[in-house]
C-alpha cells in the first residue's frame, strides 16, 4: 500500500540516490520499478531586470544558478518521496535533463527504485 506523499516526508526516511548502479557496502535485493519526476519553473518580470543588465555587460547570473538549484533540490526530493511510496531504500541510476527556454526552466529525472540489503526501516 503505498503511504501518501506528507507521510512519507514527515516519516523523514532517508532514500538513497546515486547515478551509479551500486550503491558500495551495499546488495540490491529488489528492483522495484522505475521512478521519475519533473519541476517546471516560470521566472517573473521582476528577476529579468538584473538579467537584462547581466546579458548586455556580461557576467554569471547567480538568480538563475540559485533557481535551478532549487529547482533540482525540489525534483530530487519528488524522486525521493515516489521512492519511499514503492518501498525502496535507494534509486540507482539517476539521470536527469535540465531544459531552460527564455523564461521557463525544467528538470526531469529518472531512476530505478530498489531495496537494499541490511537498510533498517524506520
Amino acid at each position: 500500500m503505498a503511504m501518501p506523499l506528507k507521510s512519507v516526508r514527515e516519516a523523514g526516511r532517508r532514500i538513497l540516490l546515486t547515478k551509479r548502479n551500486v550503491i558500495a557496502g551495499h546488495a540490491i535485493e529488489k528492483d522495484v520499478g522505475l521512478v521519475s519526476s519533473s519541476v517546471s519553473y516560470v521566472r517573473g518580470s521582476t528577476q529579468e531586470i538584473g538579467l537584462f543588465r547581466r546579458l548586455v555587460f556580461g557576467g554569471e547570473m547567480p538568480e538563475l544558478t540559485a533557481q535551478r538549484n532549487v529547482i533540482i533540490d525540489e525534483c530530487e526530493n519528488r524522486l525521493k518521496d515516489e521512492a519511499a511510496t514503492m518501498g525502496a531504500d535507494a534509486v540507482v541510476a539517476v539521470s536527469y535533463t535540465h531544459t531552460s527556454t527564455g523564461k521557463f526552466q525544467e528538470v526531469i529525472m529518472n531512476g530505478t527504485a530498489v531495496t537494499l540489503d541490511s537498510v533498517e526501516k524506520k
